[in-house]
């Protein structure tokens, strides 16, 4: 199982360990976006929408559902040239009957996911962020 580990170095003068804290956070399994934004627009799920998005380490891959069908794709976290790197593309839906309010919904979800350039952990939530949009994914279960 892959987790990320993010170490919080201590500023100052000499000191006898660098870190202060390590975080871990294992990415892979199921995950709620509990909040998004794309552009001026920043909102929460409904409760209708459920959104869930599940990250498998093994394949890179993700898949997700967010009240209107399901999408999937891939996703990478972190690179030797910048650990906090984070990308995610979708290139793939199913489409079901759903309000025109849901697939909206839907499609902002997407497009924050893809939106992503960089993470952050907080807690035990991973914060997306890009340059127009952010999520924050918590633990499904």
């Amino acid at each position: 199982m892959l987790s990320l580990t993010v170490l919080l170095a201590a500023c100052g003068e000499e000191t006898a360990s660098p870190i202060d804290e390590v975080t871990t956070v294992s990415i892979d399994g199921a995950w709620f976006v509990t909040a998004y934004q794309v552009g001026d627009e920043a909102k929460s799920p409904g409760i209708d929408t459920s959104a869930v998005l599940d990250l498998n380490i093994a394949t890179v891959a993700l898949e997700g559902a967010a009240g209107c069908g399901t999408f999937y794709g891939s996703f990478t976290f972190g690179t030797e040239a910048d650990p906090t790197f984070a990308g995610f593309t979708i290139p793939g839906r199913s489409e079901s009957q759903c309000a025109d309010e849901t697939r909206a919904e839907q499609d902002l979800i997407i497009a924050a996911l893809e939106g992503t350039t960089a993470f952050t952990v907080e807690g035990q939530s991973l914060m997306l962020t890009g340059p127009n949009t952010s999520a924050t994914l918590t633990p499904a279960s």
